[in-house]
């Protein structure tokens, strides 16, 4: 699961190829993905490892940071 958070004063566009805008995150908001939960051995939507995540300006943010926490579990 990835928790992505905004504590920045303006939007900003996540990637997870650096060149494609795949969803907006507005100014002080989150969203929490649960990429891996329908993972099979056919396919699935997951992260490989070491995949990286971009974020890229929409506004221009003065104040904030943004914040990725990454939860991992293994059955």
């Amino acid at each position: 699961m990835l928790l992505i958070q905004n504590f920045t004063n303006a939007s900003v566009m996540m990637s997870f190829d650096g060149l494609t805008n795949h969803f907006p995150l507005l100014n002080y908001s989150h969203i929490i993905l649960d990429i891996a939960s329908n993972k099979t051995r056919e396919g699935g939507f997951y992260l490989s490892e070491g995949q990286r995540l971009y974020v890229t300006q929409i506004g221009v943010p003065t104040t904030g940071s943004v914040y990725l926490t990454v939860f991992y579990g293994k059955y």
